[in-house]
């Protein structure tokens, strides 16, 4: 499948919108409606709206344009109130002593000319790990549900009634990912500047400082894009943010890095395509390497194929980020020891689940309350119900797979895209 019409156009609206430049309409043949369908699908629905508010002529008929620029005042005066109270929190949990640093979109946003118009679904703030229990409860005193965090896992998730929900990440990876795909990440640097003070028309926060940020950026797209796809705004998030900052990240250490995890070739893909389709300059990114390679084009058909972070077709896709593990944990590690760090990497999960805390066993097995002699009981019960069956069905190999050969066709696509991007 080649790019289509409405694609390309999606791209410059986007583009335009989020650098408040006023678009021009499209082709007479693109079509509004599957630009707009694809916009939702990219998660950049609202931007696209705003470049729409910017157009002059709009070739968009007005009972059809009135609606899209209601919905965009709205949807931005709920995220404006759901920021403002991400500042409360963030002042509110500062005030008890513990440093909180806030990742991602709402410090993105800012770049953007129409900030509440790159709407995220949920807040991601990072705490160092020793201050991860009493986050979590500061935040149960502000009405959040915290799911607790797997040790494996960077990230509990909190979700609360009438706000956003949170990620609070106390490591920048999950444990695979930073093992096995980035090579032992931590062992590399990433984060080496001072924290940066941010202050906004709702309040001040602490982020990463401009090359470290510049790098979990990217990290986290490529994240994304192994695991199952990306999407347009990932690449305006990262690119937006490296052409406003360029006078004051380290270029050579973001290339460094990225050299050193064999991501340097995908990175300048990524920067290409800023050039070609988002009409930034080459300018904006210090030592941009010029790609005329095929993977480019195949990259921007996944995103249009896959829509937002391989949603279109997550299930077929998980088994290409399998194949990616095994041939990464070879390339790194060698050997034949793929299985048996698999083998311990589902072990951590299951040894938790077999060995609750009495709590948890109470949530799935009321009866044990009555007496603390029927705890062996329930948790003979869980044994018998969640782990045998499990371990029966070969749950202790999930997330392995033997080779190409056993991957559907879109996994086996994806996998021929990662080496046509170099990243394998």
């Amino acid at each position: 499948m080649h790019m289509t019409k409405e694609f390309r156009y999606l791209m410059y609206l986007f583009s335009c919108g989020a650098k408040g430049i006023k678009a021009k309409n499209p082709d007479r043949d693109v079509s509004w409606d599957t630009v707009l369908m694809l916009a939702k699908e990219q998660s950049i629905y609202h931007t696209v709206l705003y470049a729409i508010k910017l157009m002059e002529d709009c070739s968009l008929p007005e009972s059809e344009k009135a609606p899209l620029l209601t919905t965009l005042k709205n949807d931005a005066i709920r995220f404006y109130i759901q920021q403002a109270q991400l500042m409360e929190l963030l002042s509110g949990i500062e005030s008890q002593g513990v440093p909180v640093i806030l990742l991602k979109g709402y410090d993105v946003a800012r770049y953007y000319a129409f900030p509440y118009g790159r709407i995220s679904g949920d807040d991601d703030i990072y705490v160092e790990p020793q201050y991860e229990r009493k986050v979590q409860y500061i935040l149960k005193q502000h009405g959040y549900k915290v799911r607790p965090r797997d040790k494996r896992s960077h990230h509990a998730i909190c979700e609360h009634p009438f706000r956003a929900p949170l990620e609070l990440h106390v490591v920048l990876y999950d444990k695979i990912i930073e093992d096995v795909w980035f090579g032992g990440a931590n062992r590399i640097g990433f984060v080496q500047e001072p924290v940066e003070i941010n202050t906004t028309e709702q309040g001040s926060y602490c982020a990463l400082g401009k090359t470290d940020n510049s790098v979990f950026l990217f990290l986290h797209m490529i994240k994304h894009f192994i695991e199952g796809g990306m999407s347009l705004r990932l690449i305006m998030d990262f690119v937006l943010y490296l052409s406003r900052n360029k006078a004051l990240i380290d270029w050579s250490r973001v290339r460094h890095v990225m050299e050193i995890l064999k991501y340097d070739y995908f990175m300048d893909a990524i920067l290409n395509i800023a050039v070609r389709y988002f009409s930034f300059d080459a300018g904006d990114f210090f030592g941009i390497k010029i790609i005329q390679e095929e993977g480019i084009e195949t990259l921007i058909n996944d995103m249009e194929v896959g829509g937002w972070l391989g949603a279109n077709s997550k299930a077929m896709r998980e088994q290409g980020w399998h194949e990616y593990n095994r041939l990464r944990y070879l390339e790194n590690r060698g050997g034949n020891g793929y299985k048996r760090y698999m083998l311990s990497w589902n072990a951590k999960g299951y040894i938790k689940q077999l060995f609750p805390s009495k709590r948890n066993l109470y949530v799935s097995f009321p009866y044990a309350k009555k007496s603390i002699l029927l705890l062996p009981v329930a948790w003979l019960h869980r044994l018998v119900v969640k782990g045998i069956p499990h371990v029966l069905k070969g749950r202790l190999l999930s997330y392995t797979v033997d080779g190409e050969t056993d991957l559907n066709d879109i996994a086996k696509e994806r996998v021929k895209l990662f080496r046509q991007l170099k990243i394998i």
